[in-house]
């Protein structure tokens, strides 16, 4: 902007001749005195081959799925002591105070059971979350090191399409969709010789193993 503003001072006070040859004589250096001085390193990552690939992202999914498992397992004990509790209720006299009793035990029981279930399942997907974001948190910094030691200055997301998807139900995505999905491809065809992600996944699997 600086120099600009010089140029554009110079044009109102000297003759085409002599702005022409005040540039030739500072040269263009000073044009691009602050660019770069060469051509940038460029590469891309698949950022979905390159989950699959990592062992944190596999350890951390088998993880929570064992969570998961291990909620559904205490919750179908749980749903099991209720259904017997059920069937002793009513083996108990109508309007009798120990079915009175056995009910509001029943009652508070399937509560306490759906209220420790839903605490679970929400800590579960906030664990998920958090995960999530470790993992990119360590992306990031293994492309920064990744990069700095081979030369490479930027590094986009490849998102260059291989089909279109269909929904859950495998129909065919309608026009909005298909345009929403068009227009959020940040690339088209990448060159596979500027694709990092098979020495990114080899780079982050081997800095994770314990010494």
């Amino acid at each position: 902007m600086k120099h600009t503003r010089l140029l554009i001072t110079l044009a109102m006070v000297l003759t085409p001749l002599t702005l022409v040859a005040v540039l030739q004589t500072v040269g263009a250096d000073m044009l691009h005195a602050k660019g770069p001085d060469r051509a940038p390193v460029v590469a891309v990552v698949d950022l979905g081959r390159l989950l699959n690939g990592l062992d944190i992202v596999r350890e951390g999914n088998e993880e929570l799925q064992a969570r998961q498992v291990m909620i559904d397992e205490e919750s179908r004990l749980a749903s099991e002591k209720l259904d017997k509790l059920r069937s002793n209720i009513e083996a108990l006299p109508e309007n009798s105070s120990a079915r009175e009793e056995a009910q509001a035990e029943y009652e508070l029981q399937g509560l306490t059971l759906q209220a420790k279930r839903t605490y679970e399942l929400e800590k579960l997907r906030r664990d998920d979350s958090l995960l999530l974001q470790e993992i990119y948190t360590e992306i990031r910094a293994a492309i920064k090191t990744y990069s700095e030691a081979n030369g490479i200055d930027i590094v986009f997301r490849d998102s260059s399409p291989s089909d279109f998807p269909r929904d859950s139900e495998n129909r065919i995505l309608n026009a909005q969709q298909t345009g929403q999905l068009m227009t959020s491809w940040q690339t088209i065809y990448v060159n596979p010789q500027f694709d990092i992600t098979d020495d990114l996944i080899a780079f982050m699997n081997s800095q994770a193993v314990s010494p």
